[in-house]
């Protein structure tokens, strides 16, 4: 049977901040507005949540069509267009995940709206990598019960140190702390910095 690795998909597969930064421009642009002047409006329901991983993609949207008086399909549609879509995974993901497939079963640990994600995975092009009775998204996923789910013994890849500190003291799994950010390490755990070093993290345990 085929060891199991878990990616995490936002800031860890998918560059999340080049995303939502085309959706705004896109919107802003077809309400006829500045960027500057959008994001000052789009805080009134930035502030209304508790970060990204409650963003509701339909809340959003009429949110915005309120806040702009302007219809509410053509808002949607600007949002869901495919081309906010395109070139918004990190470059060293697509080799990544051809070569990891041949060798090991992959699939998703995710923290967001199923739906949204999955959304995501399937206009990337990402979603035919990961077998589907391994896709695990959760509203939250720090939980016991989130855990409960996840094959015992995985190797998990995850952009958020918080996660990884959290998966590292349950002992049960195999955390790798993918840090694109800086060149900070994490002494508990395997750190890397791109896909390419997590590929020479797995040969060291087979050494």
């Amino acid at each position: 049977m085929k060891e199991v690795i878990l990616f995490d998909v936002d800031r860890t597969l998918i560059d999340t901040t080049k995303f939502k930064e085309k959706i705004k421009l896109k919107i802003s642009q077809l309400v006829n507005i500045s960027l500057e002047d959008f994001l000052k409006i789009e805080q009134g329901y930035v502030k209304r949540g508790e970060g990204f991983t409650d963003f509701i993609p339909q809340e959003y949207i009429k949110f915005l069509s309120s806040q702009f008086d302007f219809d509410e399909s053509k808002i949607s549609k600007a949002f869901f267009d495919d081309d906010n879509f395109k070139d918004i995974l990190y470059d060293d993901v697509l080799d990544c995940l051809k070569s990891l497939s041949e060798r090991y079963t992959l699939g998703i640990f995710s923290e967001s709206f199923k739906d949204f994600q999955m959304l995501k995975l399937h206009k990337t092009g990402l979603l035919p990598y990961f077998n589907q009775d391994l896709v695990f998204i959760f509203k939250r996923k720090l939980t016991e019960e989130a855990f409960s789910f996840l094959p015992e013994g995985c190797f998990i890849v995850d952009d958020n140190l918080p996660v990884i500190r959290a998966l590292e003291e349950t002992r049960r799994f195999k955390p790798v702390w993918l840090n694109r950010k800086s060149m900070d390490n994490y002494e508990k755990c395997h750190t890397v910095h791109n896909l390419e070093n997590f590929k020479n993290v797995l040969k060291s345990f087979y050494v």
